[in-house]
C-alpha cells in the first residue's frame, strides 16, 4: 500500500508528464497561457486525492501557485544565475523544477 507522499509523487508524475501535452510543455517556456493552462490542469488532478484522502482541498491553491512558479524557468535561471551556475546541460533546469516539485509535494505529505 502507498503512503500519502508517494500516491501524491505518482498523481504529480502523471499529471506533469502524461497529461501536459507537448505544445504546452514548449509554449510555457516563453507564453503564459500554456503555463496557466498546465498549472490549472496539474493543480486539478489531485483534487480526488485530497478529497478521499480526507486533506484540506485548499492544498490544490498550494500547487497551482507553487507549480506556476516553479514551472516559469524564470525562477529556476534566477536561481542557477544567483549560484553561479548559469552554464549547464540542458536537463539541469529538468532535474531542478522535478525536485523543487518533490519538495512542494513533501510540504503536503507532511502538513496536509
Amino acid at each position: 500500500m502507498l503512503n500519502t507522499f508517494e500516491i501524491l509523487v505518482l498523481v504529480h508524475f502523471i499529471s506533469d508528464w502524461f497529461f501536459q501535452p507537448g505544445s504546452w510543455a514548449e509554449g510555457k517556456k516563453k507564453h503564459f497561457k500554456p503555463l496557466l493552462l498546465h498549472s490549472v490542469q496539474y493543480s486539478i488532478l489531485f483534487l480526488p486525492v485530497f478529497y478521499l484522502g480526507g486533506m484540506n482541498m485548499l492544498w490544490t491553491f498550494w500547487l497551482f501557485g507553487t507549480h506556476l512558479l516553479i514551472d516559469d524557468y524564470r525562477f529556476v535561471n534566477w536561481v542557477n544565475k544567483k549560484l553561479g551556475r548559469e552554464k549547464h546541460s540542458d536537463w539541469f533546469p529538468v532535474v531542478q523544477d522535478q525536485v523543487l516539485h518533490v519538495l512542494v509535494i513533501a510540504v503536503i505529505a507532511m502538513f496536509g
